[in-house]
């Protein structure tokens, strides 16, 4: 009896095991997170050039408003003139100084599903840059850096365009095969011109909510700037096919426009970088070297090397 029921009991033994081993794989499984893919979809694989008019629901010529931002209020005295200089040039604009609070507020009212990506970034100027893609979408409008100073009136090189970025002399990616190859040059992110609900930024920051991990400082900015460019530039998308207000879907102003003075290629003597002047009439002179420019982007990189402008010249 005990001969025949030992079989039996071996096998019964063997399944409990079994039954336990994938019960415990099961309910480690499940408590695992969801995790987004590695390599996100490419950029705008959604959209297809023969695709009709992208209509944000805005009618007006021009989206009046000014778009900075600072970890708070108050503002170095140079950046705080700087600022003035947008009022100046557009008195009918409102400007809109946005807090690192403001940021992560924005995003968890309006975009509670990307806040933990947005947390996830390792460094502030990331969380920055980010941010200012939901400025462009979800406001629409003008963004520049506080290093900007606002020389002219350029209302008309906006009034036509739905998306307008400036070029700056330099290329730092020179491969046409690299995907983010643009070839007026280099494109910062500081400064830029959105109609609201562009779908530019908003494929920018779905392309963002799909990787994971740390990135690289620059992914964030420039060189995802310059990713969409290229992408939408292949895939047809601009500067003719989809439209958005019934506008070009894409921009791309010269470099004397918007950013003159290539931090790369040092194309002035009377200029410096990191805002190092030693006076006025230094600053002056640099300013000067450009009269025919729109905006004069000074390059004081406060969030790597520039820290001379925050205790002021």
């Amino acid at each position: 009896m005990y001969k025949l029921c030992r079989p039996r009991r071996a096998f019964l033994l063997s399944s409990c095991i079994w039954a336990f081993i994938i019960f415990i794989v099961v309910r480690f499984v499940s408590f695992l997170p969801l995790r987004q893919p590695d390599s996100p979809p490419p950029l705008f694989h959604r959209l297809s050039p023969p695709a009709g008019n992208f209509s944000t629901g805005f009618s007006g010529p021009l989206v009046r408003i000014v778009h900075q931002s600072w970890a708070s209020r108050k503002l170095p005295e140079q950046f705080a003139e700087w600022s003035r200089s947008f009022s100046a040039c557009f008195p009918d604009f409102r400007r809109r100084l946005w807090t690192d609070k403001d940021n992560r507020q924005l995003i968890a009212r309006h975009y509670p599903w990307f806040l933990r990506r947005y947390d996830s970034l390792a460094r502030g100027v990331q969380r920055a840059d980010v941010s200012r893609l939901f400025y462009m979408y979800h406001y629409g409008g003008l963004y520049c850096d506080l290093d900007c100073e606002c020389l002219r009136d350029f209302r008309h090189l906006l009034a036509n365009a739905s998306l307008v970025f400036g070029a700056m002399q330099g290329l730092m990616i020179r491969s046409p095969r690299d995907p983010a190859y643009v070839a007026e040059g280099q494109i910062e992110n500081s400064f830029m011109y959105s109609r609201p609900r562009h779908p530019f930024f908003w494929d920018l920051i779905v392309y963002l909510n799909a990787t994971t991990g740390e990135m690289p400082i620059m992914s964030s900015g420039p060189y995802l700037i310059m990713s969409g460019i290229h992408a939408a530039r292949q895939l047809g998308i601009a500067p003719s096919g989809i439209r958005v207000d019934g506008r070009d879907f894409l921009t791309v102003y010269p470099p004397a426009y918007f950013n003159p003075y290539s931090w790369m290629l040092l194309n002035s003597r009377h200029c410096r970088l990191y805002g190092r002047f030693e006076n006025r009439a230094q600053l002056r002179q640099c300013r000067d070297s450009f009269q025919d420019s729109y905006v004069m982007q000074y390059h004081t990189q406060v969030w790597a090397k520039g820290s001379y402008l925050i205790s002021g010249p």
